[in-house]
C-alpha cells in the first residue's frame, strides 16, 4: 500500500471529483483506511492563488483554517453530496455521491468522529463554511441550514439522503449503549412558542447557570443539545456525573448569558441587549458554537462601527475568523481612513497586530477595482 498522505489525497480527490468506481477500488482492494485524515489546502494558500489572474475556479473546495486540523473522508463525502444535489432532470450526480457515502459507510466509516478547524468554500459565489466539531451528521445539518440560491431543494433533499445512509450505522452503536443519535424533524410553531414560555423558568429545569456575580439563570439539557453541539458533548460525557445539581459555573456577565439564553429559546434577541453586548455575545456564541446567534451578533457590530471601535472590532474578527466582519470593518476603514487612521483607538494596531495591519494596509492601497475583484475570489 503507499504511504497514508498519498493514499488519504487520492481518496479525497476521488470524493470531491464524485468517482465512484476510484473511490471503492481504494476501498476495496487497495484496503485504504476509511478514516484517515486527508492533508487539506491551508486556506490562506487558497485565497493567495485566486488572486492570480489565471486562478481556475473548482465549484467546492475543502480547506484547513488552522495549522492542527481534523477531517474524514466522510466529511468531505457530505461536502461532495452538498455539492453534486443533482436535479429532478438529472439525478445522477446526487446518486453517484450517495453511493460514494454508503461505500464509506460499509467500508467501516465512524460516524461519530468530528471535524474541526477546516472549511467549505463555494468559489462560485464567494461563500465560506467553517466547520468546527462536527460529525458528519451535524456537519449535514450545519450545510442544510447554509443551502441557499435556486439549487436549494435540491441540496437538502441530497444532505438529506446523504444522512438516511448514515443513521442506520448510528442506531447500531446506539442499541449498544455507546452513541446518541441525532434525529431530525420540522418543529411547528406551537413547539417553538412552548420553548419560549420554558425560557428562564425553574420548572423543569436541571442546568443552573451561575453567574461570578451570583446570578442564577436556569435552563434544560435537551434544549441547550438541540441548539448546539457544544452543549451536546458536554452533556453526553461525564458532565452530570460530576454536576449532580446541574450547576454550571461561568464567567458571563448575566446580560449577555440572558441574550445566549435567549436566542437558543426563541430565536431572538432583545434589540437593546444585542447592540450592547454585540461584541461579548460574539464571543460567547462562538464558544458555545451558535453560529446563527454569531452572525446576528456581527451584523450589529456592522451596523455600529465607527472611528472609536474599528480596531476592537478588526481585532475581534481576526480573533473570531469572521470574514464577514473584517471585510466590513476595511471597507469602512477605507470609506473613512483620515477619521479612523488618525483615532487614538487606532494608531497602535501596527505595534499590537503587525499581520493585521500589513492586510489592512495592503488592501487600503488597492484600487476598487483590484479590491472589487480580489473580495470576489477569496
Amino acid at each position: 500500500m503507499a504511504d497514508l498522505p498519498n493514499t488519504a489525497q487520492v481518496l479525497h480527490e476521488a470524493i470531491l471529483t464524485n468517482s465512484l468506481d476510484v473511490v471503492q477500488s481504494y476501498l476495496g482492494a487497495a484496503g485504504v483506511d476509511p478514516n484517515q485524515s486527508p492533508p487539506l489546502c491551508p486556506l490562506a494558500q487558497l485565497k493567495r492563488a485566486l488572486r492570480r489572474p489565471d486562478a481556475v475556479a473548482h465549484d467546492v473546495v475543502v480547506v484547513a483554517t488552522q495549522d492542527v486540523y481534523r477531517v474524514s473522508p466522510l466529511h468531505v463525502a457530505i461536502f461532495n453530496c452538498y455539492h453534486n444535489h443533482g436535479s429532478q432532470e438529472d439525478p445522477t450526480p446526487r446518486e453517484t455521491a450517495l453511493a460514494i457515502v454508503q461505500a464509506l459507510v460499509d467500508a467501516g466509516a465512524d460516524t461519530t468522529l468530528v471535524a474541526s478547524h477546516i472549511a467549505v468554500v463555494q468559489k462560485r459565489d464567494s461563500s465560506l463554511i467553517r466547520i468546527q466539531d462536527r460529525a458528519p451528521i451535524g456537519l449535514a445539518l450545519l450545510l442544510k441550514q447554509n443551502a441557499r440560491g435556486p439549487d436549494e431543494v435540491n441540496m437538502v433533499e441530497s444532505l438529506d439522503a446523504a444522512m438516511q445512509c448514515i443513521v442506520p450505522r448510528a442506531d447500531a452503536r446506539d442499541a449498544s449503549g455507546q452513541d446518541d443519535v441525532i434525529e431530525t424533524m420540522t418543529v411547528p410553531e406551537s413547539f417553538a412558542q412552548s420553548f419560549g414560555s420554558l425560557l428562564f423558568s425553574q420548572e423543569f429545569s436541571d442546568v443552573k447557570f451561575v453567574c461570578k456575580d451570583g446570578t442564577v439563570l436556569h435552563a434544560h439539557q435537551n434544549i441547550l443539545a438541540a441548539a448546539s453541539s457544544y452543549f451536546r458533548t458536554y452533556f453526553q460525557g461525564p458532565w452530570g456525573t460530576l454536576h449532580t445539581d446541574g450547576c454550571w459555573k461561568t464567567e458571563i456577565t448575566p446580560d449577555v448569558l440572558r441574550a445566549v439564553l435567549m436566542f437558543v429559546y426563541t430565536g431572538k434577541v432583545d434589540d437593546d441587549l444585542l447592540e450592547e453586548e454585540a461584541k461579548n455575545i460574539i464571543s460567547v456564541a462562538h464558544e458555545y458554537e451558535l453560529f446563527d446567534l454569531q452572525l446576528l451578533a456581527q451584523s450589529s457590530c456592522v451596523a455600529n462601527l465607527c472611528p472609536e471601535n474599528s480596531k476592537e472590532m478588526l481585532q475581534l474578527a481576526k480573533l473570531h475568523e469572521s470574514d464577514t466582519l473584517k471585510d466590513a470593518c476595511f471597507d469602512y476603514i477605507k470609506e473613512n481612513m483620515a477619521a479612523v487612521l488618525m483615532h487614538p483607538t487606532f494608531v497602535s494596531l501596527a505595534d499590537e497586530d503587525s499581520a493585521l495591519w500589513a492586510e489592512l494596509n495592503e488592501f487600503l492601497q488597492e484600487s476598487p477595482t483590484q479590491a472589487g475583484r480580489k473580495r470576489s475570489r477569496s
